[in-house]
């Protein structure tokens, strides 16, 4: 009996010397990194949060290689880093954010341990003819799915094929929270009471975006997919705690979004911007995101422009690596 009480105090010790004194020999308790998606046609959002050992793809972005979604600049940064187990969010249902979700369940590289995705009734309300996403994206359907096999939308394809991969849907409200290794991530906002309309859907499903805080390494990272202004303003009337280290810029930095309010409650040090078109011209939308940003003081980094860029997260400091394309912009250099 003594020595079965010996072995647990001896277990108990070394599980405390693993949280404790010896975290730092294991590296950074949370990383957060923005993939380049390289030339793609539109900018899109694809954010690897990444903790003991586990992964969390938030939001896939869109394809770069038009004839093999698998040879993608996204999924090539995942297999050369080794990162073959993942879980997988979507923050709404947009193509620039979901374009490659079929592809990665579907490849045999990947084990995917949970899809994390916005409240199931949502799904619903663009399953009518509005909003066929062979309507409204024709040029876009054809590598959906590596079967080539697809429902009515591209919400029925990601839910037939999860199904057929055996992958846990988990469908999530706000309030709701979920782990990655030892970082946190709770929904804190997601209005579920939009439904599109006529040919405001574009607009109805940005306005359904779920807002995200990711807390890890006493840092915090706030990530709303393509919220508009009012997401925003009624994110501050609500009285919800914005206040976070890394911003990635709503909506891709676009006019509809990041109001001075609502950059002044987050007071980022750094934000990510998944705009420019191209890695070497930055658009007028880009533009305002960027003096928007920094107005508050923020640190602006951009997956298109400087290439793939991690924030290592530890003790309440964020130390960056990556981003040496035009890195001087960033780094205070020039």
């Amino acid at each position: 009996m003594l020595s079965a009480l010996r072995q647990i105090a001896c277990i108990v010790m070394l599980a405390g010397s693993l949280c404790t004194g010896s975290v730092s020999s294991i590296g950074p308790e949370m990383s957060v990194t923005a993939i380049d998606f390289g030339e793609a046609p539109l900018p899109g959002d694809a954010i690897l949060v990444s903790s003991a050992g586990r992964h969390l793809l938030m939001d896939t972005g869109l394809p770069d290689n038009q004839e093999g979604y698998d040879d993608c600049s996204t999924i090539r940064y995942l297999k050369e880093n080794g990162i073959d187990t993942l879980d997988l969010y979507l923050s709404h249902y947009h193509d620039d954010h979901y374009m490659l979700i079929c592809t990665i369940m579907e490849d045999p590289f990947f084990h995917v341990e949970h899809l994390y995705l916005p409240y199931a009734d949502m799904l619903l309300q663009y399953s009518d003819f509005y909003y066929s996403w062979e309507t409204w994206y024709p040029a876009l359907t054809k590598n959906l799915s590596l079967s080539g096999s697809w429902g009515e939308n591209a919400q029925t394809a990601i839910l037939q094929t999860a199904e057929e991969k055996g992958i846990p849907v988990i469908t999530f409200r706000q309030g709701d929270s979920f782990h990655v290794g030892w970082a946190d991530v709770e929904i804190l906002w997601l209005d579920t009471s939009v439904f599109p309309e006529g040919e405001n859907a574009t607009d109805a499903i940005n306005l359904a975006s779920a807002a995200a805080m990711v807390t890890g390494g006493g840092v915090r990272y706030l990530t709303c997919g393509d919220m508009y202004v009012k997401n925003e303003e009624d994110m501050i009337a609500a009285g919800i705690d914005l206040k976070a280290d890394i911003l990635k810029l709503d909506h891709h930095g676009g006019e509809t979004s990041n109001c001075e309010a609502f950059l002044k409650a987050v007071s980022p040090e750094y934000a990510i911007l998944t705009d420019y078109p191209h890695r070497t011209l930055m658009s007028d939308k880009s533009r305002r995101a960027v003096e928007a940003a920094r107005s508050v003081g923020a640190i602006v980094m951009s997956p298109r422009r400087h290439g793939s860029f991690t924030y290592l997260c530890h003790g309440g400091t964020i130390t960056v690596t990556g981003g040496e394309r035009n890195r001087g912009e960033w780094a205070g250099t020039e």
